[in-house]
């Protein structure tokens, strides 16, 4: 599971959010340790690398398909629009560069708490659908 310990161990490693959501997500659906997907998932880093949708969201809707590729449309609908209801009213958007601000600062601050809360819906999610984890 997703924690605050383990979150500032992939954090050293160098991982970003969505990194994080799917490195844990394949530890904890008992899935292989998969390299070339935790890279190519870097695409999704800091908002597409242009502060836009926040990496956490995008990273959980690829575990998401990865883990329930037939109902990925209901699931990513109900996980974005969760995400929506928790942060767009905080930060004014779903946007890395809102939820960030003008303070380099907040990454440490406000993200940690954004990964592990869209971690743990996007399991909650998973087991509604039926999937089941190990």
């Amino acid at each position: 599971m997703l924690n605050y310990s383990s979150l500032v161990t992939m954090l050293d490693k160098g991982l970003c959010c969505s990194q994080m959501i799917i490195q844990q997500g394949l530890e904890d659906t008992g899935q292989e340790d998969n390299p070339g997907l935790i890279t190519a998932v870097s695409g999704l880093c800091k908002g597409m690398h242009s502060r836009q949708i926040c990496g956490a969201i995008s990273g959980s809707v690829c575990l998401l398909s990865l883990c329930a590729p037939d109902n990925i449309s209901d699931l990513a609908k109900q996980v974005v629009e969760w995400f929506v209801s928790e942060y767009e009213g905080k930060y004014e958007s779903i946007n890395c560069g809102d939820i960030l601000g003008d303070d380099e600062d907040n990454h440490k601050i406000r993200c940690p708490q954004i990964i592990m809360a869209t971690y743990n819906k996007t399991l909650e999610l998973l087991e509604e659908s039926g999937f089941e984890l190990p």
